[in-house]
C-alpha cells in the first residue's frame, strides 16, 4: 500500500499486533521503518525469527513470552530521505494518534527521543491516562557495538521486560 498522505508518498507499514485482541497492554513506538537492510523494522518483528536485524533481535529478546502487545513507528512508510519534522507531525497527527486512540494501551514504551517526544504530544492532546517510558533506541546500543553477551545488552532486556510485566501483571 502507498501513504498518501505527504509528498513523500513511501511504501506504508502496517502495525504489528501480537496477541489476540486490541486490549493492548503495551504500545511500543519506534521512529520509522528505515530503509537500510539493518533499520528498525518494528512491525515486521515475528516470534518465529522473521525480520532479522540487530534491532529486530533485541525487540524479540525484550518481547519474547509477552501478549497483547502492538509495535508501531511514529513515521508508517519507507523513506530513503531523511526524516524530518514535518513527517514526523503529519504521521503523529495523522496515524500515531489514532492507533493510541483505539488501542488504549496501559504504557506506552518509546525507542528513542523522537518516538516520546512524539507520543508525549499525543498523550498532552488526548488526555491519555496511561505512563510514557523513553527507552534508548535500539540502534544506540548497535553503534557501540554492544553485544549480547555485554552486561548493558542485558540489561536493556530486562528493564525493558521488567517494565512489560509490571503492565501485563496489573492488567489481570
Amino acid at each position: 500500500m502507498i501513504c498518501k498522505q505527504c509528498n513523500r508518498s513511501g511504501i506504508f507499514v502496517r502495525p504489528n499486533i501480537i496477541g489476540d485482541s486490541l486490549h493492548i497492554g503495551a504500545m511500543i513506538v519506534g521512529q520509522n521503518p528505515g530503509y537500510y537492510p539493518s533499520a528498525i523494522k518494528l512491525t515486521y518483528i515475528t516470534m518465529d525469527g522473521e525480520g532479522h536485524s540487530y534491532t529486530c533481535d533485541l525487540i524479540r529478546a525484550c518481547i519474547k513470552d509477552f501478549h497483547n502487545l502492538y509495535l508501531t513507528n511514529v513515521v508508517k512508510c519507507v523513506q530513503k530521505q531523511k526524516i524530518n519534522n514535518d513527517d514526523i507531525m503529519n504521521c503523529s497527527e495523522l496515524y500515531l494518534m489514532n492507533e493510541v486512540t483505539h488501542t488504549k494501551p496501559r504504557v506506552i514504551i518509546c525507542l528513542g527521543r523522537v518516538a516520546y517526544d512524539s507520543v508525549s504530544a499525543i498523550k498532552d492532546v488526548l488526555n491519555l491516562q496511561c505512563e510514557v517510558i523513553l527507552f534508548d533506541h535500539p540502534g544506540y546500543l548497535q553503534r557501540n557495538n554492544i553485544s549480547e553477551h555485554d552486561p548493558k545488552y542485558l540489561d536493556y532486556v530486562t528493564n525493558f521486560r521488567e517494565v512489560l510485566e509490571h503492565y501485563e501483571q496489573n492488567a489481570k
